[in-house]
């Protein structure tokens, strides 16, 4: 089954690169991307199948060896659940230390409140 690839970062992890690697093989080695509707630039799917063909072609050229990929599709949806999951647990975390510290700043000010009206007084 010829199975799509329907972003940047799913087509690197096919071919086992970063996303800045491959759009850069996109305009520089003419990597096969399809960019459905003229208005739609920003979006990108391309074909394993096609870029399988496209991965073999570059291998039997000279110094343009490419490795077959090293990921599925899939992995990398398990691991960006990973990542957002990571994410939303260090934003609670960063909220609590947010609190703690105005928390602290507040009590600082009241401090200084009090020792200041002692002073004078």
């Amino acid at each position: 089954m010829n199975e799509i690839l329907s972003s940047w970062e799913e087509i690197a992890t096919y071919l086992g690169k970063g996303v800045r690697t491959v759009q850069r093989w996109e305009r520089e080695l003419e990597l096969p991307i399809h960019r459905p509707g003229a208005r739609q630039q920003r979006i990108v799917m391309a074909f394993e199948e096609d870029l399988s063909r496209w991965v073999e072609k570059q291998n039997g050229l000279k110094g343009n060896a490419v490795p077959r990929h090293r990921g599925k599709p899939a992995d990398a949806v398990q691991r960006a659940a990973q990542l957002a999951e990571r994410m939303q647990r260090l934003t609670a975390i960063t909220g609590r230390l947010q609190q703690q510290v105005i928390t602290s700043l507040e009590r600082i000010q009241r401090i200084r409140k009090m020792t200041s009206g002692r002073k004078s007084a």
